[in-house]
């Protein structure tokens, strides 16, 4: 009787073949929805695609948001201090509610506290004892209080493009050295969460430190180009930060530079702080219309059968498009529009568009 059923055992395992994606760090059902999709190529006509966001999505933490503390903490800015830290950013009187000054005199105290922190390294202080001192403490917690002040005053379009332009100064390729300088430092640290306070208690906020690509997803990536469905990358970060890690094949998933679109600045052969024109940058709405007019074209002009975000400024592309057969949130625990798509996920039990997978260790910056 044991060796019957042993053999009715192996005899079901081997009717449902091999694999097509690994169930190590998926849900059950997430992982058997995204294996149908993978199985059935997708269930598209002609060509299907797949779209994910970068941050909080397809990484654990934002490559913005590392790079930007990397800058803080290695002195790294070359020009954004001649503007105040205000690059991009078109109107500096608007109101800091959090500092009771406009977003021009916060950003001049900064910049003079960036400028004694200059004097001291050329002194000849090494970074590990400037970290250490009264006025950097100050400052980075400072600038990450000024960051979420911003957040309040300006509309997200504005942060997109500030946050990037914070490299203003640099040649592209000094920009694009300093990225992969992040890029893989952050991928050295497990990631985790760090409240930077001023020494005096006024200013704080939380850093994300650390990055990773998770095997999982990794993982299905390569299953869904395997069984002919490409992928694309749209972020709302810089898109050369994202082609650093995305199209690495060794730290990230080898994709082709021209299926990764991001925020794109103003051509020159420096970083200037200013968005590109007449192109549809990839954040909220804009999402949607990046994919219909770069990925859908080469695709019979069909949306993607997979979109995969986790934020808020996902949410458009993750109900835009009728032929999307799996809605994927990674869930960091975001309220808003993505949390009522992750609660109607919940209460299907992930047998519906919209499947919910868990995400670990991160703190998202909402939008993202």
């Amino acid at each position: 009787m044991k060796k019957t059923i042993f053999l009715a055992l192996v005899l079901a395992v081997s009717c449902r073949g091999p694999e097509v994606l690994e169930r190590e760090g998926w849900e059950p059902s997430v992982h058997k929805a995204l294996s149908t999709l993978i199985r059935d190529g997708g269930g598209a006509s002609c060509a299907p695609y797949a779209v994910f966001d970068c941050d909080n999505t397809s990484i654990i933490h934002d490559v913005s948001q590392t790079l930007m503390l990397y800058m803080i903490e290695n002195m790294r800015f070359a020009d954004a201090p001649e503007l105040c830290f205000l690059g991009g950013i078109e109107d500096g009187s608007r109101q800091l509610e959090g500092w009771g000054m406009s977003a021009a005199e916060a950003g001049k105290q900064l910049s003079e506290e960036y400028r004694q922190l200059e004097e001291m390294r050329d002194g000849g202080m090494a970074i590990e004892e400037i970290r250490k001192s009264e006025l950097y403490l100050d400052f980075r917690a400072r600038f990450l209080s000024f960051e979420e002040q911003l957040g309040l005053a300006y509309s997200y379009e504005d942060l997109c493009i500030w946050q990037p332009a914070l490299l203003c100064g640099m040649s592209k390729a000094e920009a694009r050295s300093l990225m992969e300088e992040s890029i893989r430092h952050n991928l050295s640290i497990e990631p985790y969460e760090e409240e930077w306070t001023s020494p005096d208690g006024r200013f704080t906020g939380i850093a994300e430190i650390g990055l990773k690509v998770t095997q999982a997803m990794k993982n299905l990536h390569r299953a869904l180009v395997e069984h002919g469905i490409d992928t694309y990358i749209c972020s709302a970060s810089l898109e050369e930060l994202v082609e650093v890690l995305a199209c690495d094949p060794e730290i990230g998933f080898g994709m082709p530079p021209e299926r990764v679109y991001g925020i794109r600045l103003a051509e020159g052969d420096s970083i200037i702080p200013a968005k590109l024109e007449g192109y549809p940058q990839p954040y909220k709405e804009g999402k949607v219309e990046n994919i219909k007019a770069f990925m859908a074209a080469s695709h019979c002009s069909d949306g993607p059968v997979l979109v995969a975000g986790d934020s808020n400024g996902d949410v458009a592309m993750l109900t835009a498009f009728r032929g999307t057969r799996c809605s994927l949130i990674m869930d960091c625990g975001n309220d808003g529009p993505i949390g009522e798509l992750a609660a109607k996920a919940r209460s299907s039990h992930n047998h519906g568009r919209f499947v919910v997978q868990p995400r670990r260790y991160a703190r998202p910056a909402e939008n993202s």
